[in-house]
């Protein structure tokens, strides 16, 4: 087995074999970025890989080339990718591919065009059949087929979707279905005997001072794991009864102990706590996050709030409110109950009988 990673220090952890690690060629319009980046970064997913992936169609070309100069050297029989549209491209008509995603990562292939997920208005930035023009020019160089759409940039022999329905932006169109990303155990503490706030952020999130500030004086106390946190940031929270433990916790052992989440929106961490039924508050900043806390607040397992134009009050009331309200929590324990068989299934093993079945040429039925 060969592993493609976006960062060398990514290889460690993995403990493999050196000589059968690649690394990733760099998405090449990251460096183009937002004029805002407190902004959404997009209002479809396909103005997002437009903006920060598809530019001219010798970047494109060029992208798709250096992920064929990983396959050449790696020799797969058969490719997994995990939101990476270069290698999806790179393997069209030319590897098995088994395309995979969280939901927001991986819109149907099937689709005309790419729904508008923004509710906040605003024009499209990249015309759709251009963009598949200019990828179809660039896969021509390779003998690829092209595009019949520009969300047919995702097509593989097959897709697994890493997500529950309720976070998946496209589950009314979904045909494939979902994995869950499990496996994870049942929750063993029942909520009324949970107390506190866990706060999981992004280590820059601690130079958010009014963030920081309402998380420490809304009087939760609880945990919050931030990775190489501030001694004075750490002393803060420690005045306020909060833990902060320097290594990082096991989300599916120590979510359950807490009355609620306070995240970003990840959708790794919102599943976690979905599967434990611990209700959730989302300080979002960009689509993918809204999504993730929309979703929650439709089924009454969270609260959503937009870090652009929140204030320390606003923070303080809502984690008040998520601990308080017994509807909060309720939401929640529903949310785990209908995804608890979904969410104790490995998804590791499910994508493996799903590469088998890929290079078996036969179609893949979750036992």
């Amino acid at each position: 087995m060969s592993v493609a990673l976006p960062h060398s220090y990514h290889a460690n952890q993995l403990g493999l074999d050196p000589s059968r690690i690649h690394m990733v060629p760099e998405w090449p319009g990251l460096g183009r970025g937002r004029a805002n980046p407190m902004e959404p970064s997009a209002i479809t997913h396909g103005e997002m890989l437009a903006s920060t992936i598809f530019g001219p169609e010798e970047e494109i070309a060029s992208h798709v080339g250096a992920w064929r100069d990983v396959f050449a050297r790696a020799k797969p029989d058969v490719v997994i990718a995990d939101y990476a549209p270069g290698a999806v491209l790179a393997a069209r008509g030319h590897l098995p591919l088994v395309n995979i995603g969280d939901g927001y990562t991986l819109p149907p292939a099937d689709l005309a065009n790419f729904p508008r997920l923004w509710p906040g208005g605003g024009e499209l930035l990249h015309d759709e059949a251009e963009m598949a023009r200019r990828i179809s020019a660039a896969l021509a160089r390779f003998g690829a087929p092209p595009l019949t759409s520009y969300p047919d940039l995702n097509r593989a022999s097959a897709q697994a979707t890493l997500t529950i329905p309720a976070f998946d932006p496209y589950r009314a169109v979904r045909r494939e279905g979902w994995l869950g990303a499990g496996p994870f155990t049942p929750p063993n503490l029942p909520s009324e005997n949970r107390r506190g706030l866990f706060v999981s952020l992004h280590e820059d999130r601690q130079f958010d001072t009014p963030l920081m500030e309402a998380i420490a004086e809304s009087g939760a106390g609880g945990m919050v794991v931030i990775p190489n946190m501030l001694r004075k940031t750490r002393k803060m929270f420690e005045a306020t009864g909060f833990e902060t433990p320097e290594e990082l916790q096991p989300l599916d052992r120590v979510l359950e102990r807490y009355g609620g989440l306070l995240h970003a929106g990840g959708m790794g961490t919102a599943i976690a706590a979905a599967a434990k039924g611990v209700p959730q508050v989302v300080v979002y900043v960009d689509l993918e996050k809204y999504l993730t806390g929309q979703a929650l607040e439709e089924r009454g397992a969270g609260i959503s709030l937009n870090r652009r134009s929140l204030t320390k009050p606003q923070l303080i009331d809502a984690i008040r409110r998520l601990l308080g309200l017994r509807s909060f929590a309720a939401g929640a324990k529903e949310l785990q109950r209908e995804n608890e068989t979904l969410l104790g299934r490995s998804a590791l093993a499910d994508l493996a009988d799903m590469a088998e079945a890929v290079l078996q040429g036969r179609a893949w039925v979750p036992a």
